[in-house]
């Protein structure tokens, strides 16, 4: 898969949300939309949702140590890996500094065993370790993690 930075892909390979030609600004108010509907279904008729964030504390290291573009193929493969872990309804937002996935209708108990296979699975497919890490975002803070645009 070619891809651009900030891209929205849902998880199925052939999805509406894969356009990899989008644009960052598509990609983002995309993203905010689906969330932000998630979030209002998820109060008004009490279903779950759960956000993910998956940080790569080692980026700037593996960028210093080996270069741009194998720190960009790093991350493509890590997106391949989530994208292929995860259901057809969920959302993946590659940012500058995270993947973001939106599952819906995924209460947050069930999803410890999951992430944790999915970070296991980046961690030992990379060529380079990136520091992948795996954390859940709250609704209140998902605001701070997704770039502004102009």
């Amino acid at each position: 898969m070619r891809s651009t930075p900030f891209g929205l892909w849902s998880a199925r390979v052939c999805a509406l949300v894969r356009d990899t030609t989008r644009s960052r600004k598509d990609a983002l108010d995309t993203f905010r939309l689906m969330v932000g509907q998630g979030l209002r279904l998820s109060s008004r008729y009490d279903k779950s949702l759960t956000i993910l964030k998956i940080a790569f504390a080692k980026a700037d290291q593996v960028r210093k140590q080996h270069g741009e573009r194998v720190l960009a193929q790093a991350r493509t493969h890590a997106l391949e890996i989530v994208r292929g872990e995860l259901r057809d309804t969920d959302l993946v937002l590659d940012t500058e500094d995270n993947i973001l996935v939106y599952m819906p209708e995924t209460d947050t108990g069930q999803t410890e065993t999951p992430h944790r296979r999915l970070i296991d699975r980046i961690r030992s497919t990379l060529r380079v370790d990136l520091g992948a890490e795996a954390s859940l975002v709250a609704a209140e803070e998902l605001s701070r993690l997704l770039p502004m645009h102009p």
